[in-house]
């Protein structure tokens, strides 16, 4: 077996490996689109029959989460979108198949902390204070809907990539990944509604908090990709660039987010690539 072929085997199993982290519904999804891509529409069927596995066996919201992001990648391919547009939209349509109250139980976008409240114990035993542990419980709570959102986007893209492996021709490869300026409205107005003197209702502010949450994904791999194209220029920075990844602090993940933000508007890549010219 050739180097090669070894490695990209070893991406596949990568790419699998994190899309079952994020979820059953998201590997299930990329195994379905791509029975539903062929180039036989009877198999369509199919497809949706395997997508709906994960309802089976998770519960409704798993199951209509998988069937909807695989007819999205599906719907994708038959209409040749990039990679990153391809992600874009599946990642949409998955995140909205969630909302819906179709599960009395559901595993996505909500956590109560009386769920959570037998794992205080288990916390201070750690020797973490109970009430710190609490406050923990009730700011995921609060934050749920935002972090079920990241989760299923996360899932959603690691699917995409999953179905790139398996299939090796569909999406096609796109150009660099760099969200619109007028995506940047919405940190601005969830970061307004946080300073409105008037104080606007708590549902609208949990909205605000959630969604400025769910946004910081998108500008965290778009001021990550910022970071990678630096860390090229000089070398075995790539390597130190990876291992602050899994030693990311707050103060580095607001940076690398807040260059994703800046990079809309001064495209900092361009920049990078004319800077031997200039």
């Amino acid at each position: 077996m050739s180097g090669k072929l070894r490695w990209r085997r070893w991406k596949t199993f990568a790419w699998g490996v994190l899309a079952l982290m994020m979820g059953l519904p998201f590997p299930t999804a990329a195994f379905a689109a791509g029975v539903m891509s062929g180039k036989k529409t009877a198999m369509i069927p199919l497809g949706v029959l395997v997508a709906a596995i994960p309802g089976f066996l998770v519960g409704p919201q798993a199951g209509l989460m998988s069937v909807v992001c695989a007819s999205a990648m599906a719907v994708c391919v038959r209409y040749r979108l990039d990679s990153h547009r391809t992600m874009a939209v599946v990642a949409a349509a998955t995140v909205l198949a969630a909302v819906p109250p179709v599960d009395r139980y559901p595993v996505f976008m909500q956590v109560k902390a009386e769920d959570l409240a037998p794992l205080v114990q288990v916390y201070s035993d750690m020797g973490i204070e109970p009430e710190a542990a609490r406050k923990v419980f009730s700011t995921m709570e609060y934050l749920a809907p935002g972090i079920g959102a990241v989760q299923i986007a996360l899932g959603s893209i690691a699917g995409v990539m999953l179905l790139s492996r398996i299939s090796g021709t569909y999406p096609r490869p796109s150009g660099k990944f760099m969200m619109g300026w007028q995506i940047a409205w919405v940190p601005i107005i969830c970061l307004a509604v946080r300073v409105i003197p008037a104080g606007p209702p708590e549902g609208i502010v949990r909205t605000a908090d959630n969604l400025l949450f769910f946004i910081a994904l998108p500008y965290f791999l778009e001021g990550w990709a910022v970071a990678r194209k630096w860390a090229a220029s000089f070398p075995g920075m790539t390597t130190v660039l990876l291992a602050a990844l899994f030693l990311m602090t707050p103060v580095l993940l607001a940076a690398v987010i807040l260059t994703g933000v800046l990079d809309t508007w001064f495209d900092f890549r361009k920049k990078l690539e004319n800077r031997p010219e200039g």
